[in-house]
This record gives C-alpha cells, structure tokens and sequence, in this order.
C-alpha cells in the first residue's frame, strides 16, 4: 500500500498538491500542501503499533476512527498547530494522519488531521 496513493485519494477533490515523499522518511510517509492552510500528511508503517514512539503521552486521547483503534496527539514534536491521529492496521502495523496548519490553533488542527484519519480510514485494509 503506498502512502502516497492513499493520500491522494484520500484528499481528492479538496485543492492539495499531488502528494510527495516527506523528506525525512520516503519510504512511510508523504505529504500534500494547500497554498495557505497547511500540510497533510500518511506515515504508514509495518511492524509499529499505535503506542510506539509518542513524543508526549500527556498530549494524547485515545479512541476510535469508525471502529479502528486509534490515538490522537496534540502539539506533535511540541508544534502548536500539528496533530496525528494514529490508527490500527492490525496484526502489528498502523497509519498515522497527521496535520500541520499554516495558521489556526492546535485545535483546529486536531479537527483537520481526525477528518483526514477518517478518510483514509476507510482505505485501509482490515487485517486482523
């Protein structure tokens, strides 16, 4: 599964750039720019959980994206503005939504990156 293809599809029709491998992980992750909103970004990876590697636990709520496990985190890498939804791909793999607003609140951005997570979450395969 590309993240790439995913992100497209999943940011269709919206006014992103087509989406471009991120620079610090090509092979997982790729991101898509909209001229004064922000980035949107996938990270896919096999083998990590959804618990794995938070910056911050005290910034995160967990829950569910439709009926995927997942886990939402505020201020990524201690941004304003950035958050992840992080959902299952069982057995051990998950995807991680991620938005980082050129203006706004950390709010706002959390609301952007779960109705991103909810889009792409019903492009991924079930596993289990």
């Amino acid at each position: 599964m590309s993240s790439c293809v995913t992100l497209d599809k999943a940011l269709a029709g919206q006014g992103f750039s087509p989406a471009a491998p991120a620079t610090a992980d090509p092979e997982h992750a790729c991101l898509s720019l909209k001229a004064g909103i922000g980035t949107n970004g996938l990270v896919l990876q096999d083998g990590e959980t959804i618990e794995e590697n938070i910056d911050d636990p005290n910034r995160t709520a967990t829950g569910h994206v439709h009926n995927r496990r997942a886990i939402l985190e505020r201020n990524l890498v201690g941004a304003k503005s950035a958050c992840a939804v992080r959902m299952e791909v069982p057995p051990r793999s998950r995807a991680i939504a991620t938005s980082w607003l050129s203006t706004g609140s950390t709010d706002q951005a959390c609301e952007s990156a779960k109705d991103l997570a909810g889009r792409i979450e019903r492009l991924l395969p079930e596993g289990g």
